[in-house]
């Protein structure tokens, strides 16, 4: 028999304005595609409308801009839109509260007083979730996001 898994803790740090910006973005992204949680991916729709992420995206594609559709089109192609029923309130997913702790160790390691855009960013690599890693890996920006970001390249 298993032992019973202890939750993973509440971020100790705030969340910056930029940060709640991008999860009300990444709510919105995914109501539009019926998802009934948040997912990573749909962190990934928040993060392209931050302006520093934005301005990294496009470092990173050759100067090219990286929207909100582009990746949109990928959740769509991955995991579909869904037509079920959606819940007045979305799930916060298992993989985007472990994003979250694992942002807020980042910036408490660095000595931020709040999480940032950059450090869900980070995050979201570090943990390597398949889906995420799939879409920036399609969009042809996963390396060089890593370098940039001063992450072990794959």
């Amino acid at each position: 028999m298993n032992a019973p898994q202890e939750k993973s803790p509440v971020p100790t740090l705030p969340l910056s304005k930029a940060t709640l910006l991008v999860l009300e973005a990444s709510k919105q992204g995914a109501r539009e595609l019926n998802h009934p949680c948040l997912w990573p991916e749909h962190l990934l729709l928040g993060l392209a409308e931050n302006l520093l992420v934005k301005a990294l995206f496009r470092q990173c594609n050759s100067g090219d801009p990286i929207t909100q559709p582009d990746i949109l089109s990928y959740i769509e192609f991955i995991q579909g839109r869904w037509t079920s029923w959606l819940p007045e309130k979305l799930i916060i997913g298992e993989r985007v509260d472990k994003i979250i702790n694992r942002a807020d160790e980042q910036a408490r390691g660095q000595g931020q007083l709040e999480i940032t855009p950059e450090d869900i960013l980070e995050a979201i690599i570090i943990e390597g979730d398949d889906v995420t890693t799939e879409i920036l890996r399609s969009l042809g920006i996963l390396g060089k996001l890593k370098e940039r970001l001063h992450l072990t390249a794959s």
